[in-house]
């Protein structure tokens, strides 16, 4: 590919690349259980495998749910994301998996109570409830909040790694 010439998208790219020869060499990587298809090939460090396609000098790797879902005839588009039902990252089983945008996703993940829920305290313990603790970051279609506590401790500690001392 020169300059001149646009890099296909990740849809028309895996359907150019899609054959007997790749469903070989992806479905030897996968471990068919009653339940779960488990992906053996390399995993990212959340869990998900992923798996390289096409030529070397061209070659682009995606998750290996989504190719799983590309050899069962259904090429996700660039928009779209490969969700589980599972909820098990290294599952490549093509029934376990669905098409959705990233709400879909999302509202998916809060419907099972995987997401990490509004608290009224920070990952650390610190309360989210008094005001004079929060700041609040408005990103037009969400607002997030975040510990001032958690940001102070911080601070005082990257300026006393730099030998700054910790004026309070």
């Amino acid at each position: 590919m020169n300059d001149s010439t646009p890099w296909p998208t990740k849809a028309a790219f895996l359907a150019d690349h899609l054959d007997e020869r790749l469903a070989a060499r992806f479905w030897k990587k996968v471990l068919k259980t009653d339940d779960c298809w488990l992906w053996l090939g390399a995993r990212d460090r959340r869990g998900y495998g992923y798996f390289s396609v096409g030529p070397a000098a061209t070659r682009r790797t995606f998750c290996a749910h989504r190719i799983a879902v590309a050899l069962n005839g259904r090429i996700p588009g660039d928009d779209q994301m490969v969700c589980h039902h599972c909820d098990n990252p290294q599952c490549v089983r093509p029934d376990h998996l669905f098409l959705g945008t990233h709400s879909d996703n999302m509202q998916d993940m809060h419907a099972k109570g995987r997401g990490r829920k509004a608290s009224d305290m920070c990952a650390r313990g610190h309360s989210l409830t008094d005001e004079t603790n929060v700041y609040r970051y408005d990103y037009g279609s969400y607002i997030q909040r975040a510990c001032i506590t958690c940001h102070r401790e911080r601070y005082h500690a990257a300026r006393q790694a730099r030998g700054e001392g910790d004026a309070a």
